[in-house]
């Protein structure tokens, strides 16, 4: 089997097209979608329409969640914009998945608003993973290989920001080496940031070392710094000696109205 775990679209109907026509070209016979579609301020309504073209299995994320349980008023800033775009058909197919594809959720959420929700089998992959899950992405790998799939892609997934940086790359490319060490075939999307470095240690300099470029940068943000500390500290005074000023005009005000004032 070849399979494809595409997410977080966010109304990007553009990327979602160029991802599409990639894993078309691959031959891939499997997608499935980890949710998050339509949220967002771009393109939410082709964006739902292609998805629900598409042949895959489609699991629902908190922001299609948030589309679906409340009203407008109390959703939030990116899910606003995307349910003024959509038509009552898309919030029904967000409520009622085809039969015979599960929506892998919490246990909590597989309260009937989404018939096809089913409960995600987290003790079972634990068991053969370990407790060692940080992302709904490794959720999504451990399945995959759980379940005999032999060939993977991963599309709009790079992991490289600060946050999924430390806190969820790691899981995932634990999950994509255990993959791989089964010799299941795992794609990586062309300039994915996922199971790549800047330099290979011990043998090349970090990439702030060449030319001495990470020292100068590190004495040039000191020196700004210091500068930016400096001219805060010529603001107060500046601050100070304005206030001092206008009490004093207003002093004079009060005193030609006749106001008996303490001498300034």
């Amino acid at each position: 089997m070849r399979f494809a775990a595409i997410a977080d679209v966010h109304g990007n109907y553009l990327a979602l097209d160029a991802v599409l026509a990639d894993i078309h070209a691959q031959g891939v016979g499997e997608i499935v979608n980890l949710g998050d579609m339509a949220s967002g301020p771009l393109d939410a309504r082709r964006t739902m329409d292609a998805l629900m073209a598409l042949d895959a299995v489609h699991v629902l994320g908190n922001h299609d969640r948030y589309l679906i349980d409340r009203p407008p008023e109390k959703m939030g800033s990116w899910d606003r914009p995307a349910y003024a775009q959509l038509n009552r058909h898309h919030l029904d197919w967000l409520r009622a998945q085809p039969a015979g594809k599960p929506i892998y959720m919490q246990a909590p959420f597989c309260d009937g608003l989404i018939p096809a929700a089913v409960p995600y089998p987290l003790e079972r992959m634990v068991e053969q993973f370990g407790r060692y899950f940080t992302s709904s992405i490794g959720y999504m790998l451990a399945l995959a290989i759980a379940d005999g799939y032999t060939w993977i892609g991963l599309y709009g997934i790079d992991l490289a920001s600060d946050i999924e940086y430390q806190q969820q790359r790691a899981n995932a490319e634990y999950l994509i080496g255990w993959a791989r060490g089964l010799g299941r075939t795992v794609v990586l999307a062309t300039g994915s940031a996922i199971c790549q470095a800047g330099h290979l240690y011990g043998y090349e300099p970090p990439i702030a070392a060449v030319g001495g470029m990470g020292a100068a940068v590190r004495n040039h943000i000191a020196s700004l710094k210091k500068k930016h500390e400096e001219t805060l500290a010529t603001l107060n005074t500046l601050d100070g000696a304005l206030q001092e000023s206008d009490n004093f005009l207003k002093l004079m005000d009060y005193k030609e109205r006749g106001v008996q004032v303490t001498s300034y």
